[in-house]
């Protein structure tokens, strides 16, 4: 007997031993009179030595038992369990993670032990992390598996017009507008299994009012301890955005539409003086463009193409209509001013400001890849690719329509024409594409 009570008198030293070294506050009560039984030296610095106290007078200032006390957690039925939480001190203002478990006292009864460890300054920092999440300008959304909004912050509840509580209720399918649905779906499915989908994209959303609204969406998969759990995501409103860009698109359309048409006008201008080519600069743009994307040209490449085949000849507004339309071959003088109207073109189209380099392309249209070409000479890749492959396109069409000075040759001569002097007079690659156009009967002049 007394070696059982000795070796119990250690246990309880040894444990209050423990009690003591620890940094940690910690107290034992009573669960049946509250009374406190022990507090380790860290708990007395902060409220004194409160031992024989109510624990809910001593801690809490409280003149009964804490509403919130956590003994039917730890007694009864559940006497064998551990119960952690948190909980800010009413009268030290400060947060604790406590946990509770009864142990036994050296009196035989089982007591409330408890250690709280100070959490003051991790809360604060969650507090400051939740306040900047909420204020931010960002919408953010966490959502599980099946698309549930798991949490989503003010922001978020703005942009769809929620309410904070609304929200909770929500799914993905929720926000998202029938037109874009099936892909926000199938990027969050595919998210969730692991595979590899688009992280940052737009889509079209939906506000509770039927509003469409317009949305970038940055999103990642949520994982808890290594299990792909749902996904976060950052949303940003772009209505406003992409409104401007339709201004914009619909702007530039109007200016597109309003150069062809003062583009159309100078080459009916310059086809009024020279009546027997009538319609050879839209013929020349047309192949010159189908070449241009034969080869694999970019769009704005094309359409600067496109744009100077037909005003190539624009020059010629300065050459006199009766050599223009003399039906016999040129003289010298004639021909050197027929030769000037690739430089008078560039000189009346190079102050425009087009989106391409137009006037350059004008300017080098007679240009010759052996060099052998007007006014400059050029050779090679000196000459622009666009002005390379309108030359082959105007001498294609040239040599196969009708002339003052001799009829038509046909098709047939213009390739022939273009294929022997392939890599002397002509873009290799130009040429190639165009005889390609014709042998495989896609494209003809009209």
């Amino acid at each position: 007997m007394a070696t059982n009570t000795l070796r119990k008198d250690f246990e309880y030293r040894q444990m209050l031993s423990i009690f003591e070294s620890m940094d940690e506050p910690i107290y034992v009560s009573d669960p049946d009179s509250y009374e406190v039984l022990f507090i380790n030296s860290t708990l007395t610095r902060i409220f004194g030595n409160v031992i024989g106290q109510k624990c809910y007078k001593a801690f809490q200032g409280r003149n009964s038992p804490c509403p919130f006390c956590t003994n039917k957690y730890i007694f009864g039925k559940n006497l064998n369990k551990t119960y952690i939480w948190i909980f800010k001190n009413r009268r030290n203002k400060r947060y604790y993670k406590c946990i509770d478990k009864a142990i036994r006292w050296p009196t035989g009864k089982m007591v409330r032990c408890e250690i709280a460890i100070d959490i003051t300054e991790q809360k604060k920092a969650e507090e400051l992390y939740r306040d900047l999440v909420e204020r931010a300008g960002i919408a953010i959304l966490i959502d599980d598996r099946k698309g549930m909004v798991k949490y989503a912050n003010r922001r978020f509840a703005e942009i769809f017009g929620y309410s904070q509580d609304e929200i909770k209720e929500l799914s993905i399918q929720s926000v998202v507008h029938s037109d874009d649905l099936e892909k926000v779906m199938k990027y969050h499915l595919g998210r969730i299994k692991g595979k590899k989908v688009p992280s940052r994209y737009e889509f079209k959303g939906v506000r509770k009012d039927g509003t469409p609204i317009y949305l970038e969406v940055s999103a990642v998969p949520l994982k808890e301890e290594g299990e792909i759990i749902g996904t976060r995501a950052y949303l940003w409103d772009i209505t406003e955005r992409k409104k401007a860009e339709r201004e914009i698109q619909e702007t530039v359309e109007k200016l597109r539409k309003n150069l062809n048409a003062t583009i159309n006008a100078i080459a009916l201008t310059v086809e009024a003086r020279d009546p027997f080519t009538s319609g050879h600069q839209r013929r020349v743009a047309d192949l010159a463009r189908a070449i241009a994307t034969e080869m694999g040209l970019s769009k704005d490449s094309i359409e600067a193409i496109r744009t100077a085949g037909v005003i190539h000849d624009l020059g010629k507004i300065c050459v006199p209509a009766d050599i223009l339309s003399k039906p016999a071959r040129l003289n010298e003088l004639e021909f050197s001013l027929i030769k000037s109207h690739p430089k008078v073109g560039y000189d009346i189209l190079k102050e425009i400001d087009f989106p391409w380099p137009v006037a350059e392309i004008v300017y080098q249209h007679h240009e010759r890849w052996d060099g052998s070409g007007y006014p400059r000479g050029l050779a090679d890749d000196e000459i622009l690719l666009e002005a390379r492959i309108l030359a082959v396109a105007d001498v294609v069409e040239a040599i196969s329509s009708h002339r003052p000075y001799r009829p038509a040759l046909g098709i047939k001569e213009a390739l022939k024409e273009i294929e022997v002097n392939k890599g002397i007079l002509y873009d290799p690659e130009a040429v190639n594409a165009c005889l390609r156009l014709f042998a495989r009967k896609k494209f003809s002049f009209k």
